[in-house]
């Protein structure tokens, strides 16, 4: 029974870690769309995951003035083999990806800090660190804004 008790545990502190790291990635996507008058909305959703269960978590939708929807980020789970955290940011015109990294244990991969990176190319393992500039980028590619 103490084998359970630990794993329990250990998925409930990674829950919280995950939502932790999601909440910095949200307060600081918000402060860069706000700069750009856009306006973002707040809600949350619930995920299950098959090693940590159903949790719930915030996603974030983001409007222009106009109230026109560019774009929703979603995570989509705490946990995977290659990344401890994954997000989806979808639009109009596509989907990419957001994952949290970290260094050596994400051995393909050329990173130097835990964050959330955008996997640019999954063949030549290109990674940017999430800033408000990759954001936008992201944002242009899957709804066709224009910053």
């Amino acid at each position: 029974m103490a084998f359970i008790e630990e794993q329990q545990q250990q998925a409930e502190q990674h829950k919280q870690l995950f939502l932790q790291r999601l909440n910095q990635l949200f307060d600081d996507i918000k402060m860069w769309v706000e700069e750009e008058d856009l306006h973002v909305e707040q809600q949350e959703i619930e995920i299950i995951e098959k090693v940590l269960g159903t949790h719930r978590v915030p996603s974030l939708s983001i409007y222009t003035e106009e109230q026109q929807k560019l774009v929703d980020i979603i995570p989509v789970y705490a946990f995977s083999i290659v990344a401890e955290g994954l997000i989806d940011i979808k639009g109009e015109e596509g989907k990419e990806y957001i994952v949290y990294l970290r260094p050596g244990e994400q051995t393909f991969y050329d990173i130097y800090a835990e964050n959330w990176y955008w996997i640019k190319s999954m063949t030549h393992n290109t990674v940017y660190k999430i800033n408000k500039d990759i954001l936008f980028l992201l944002i242009a590619s899957v709804s066709d804004y224009q910053f």
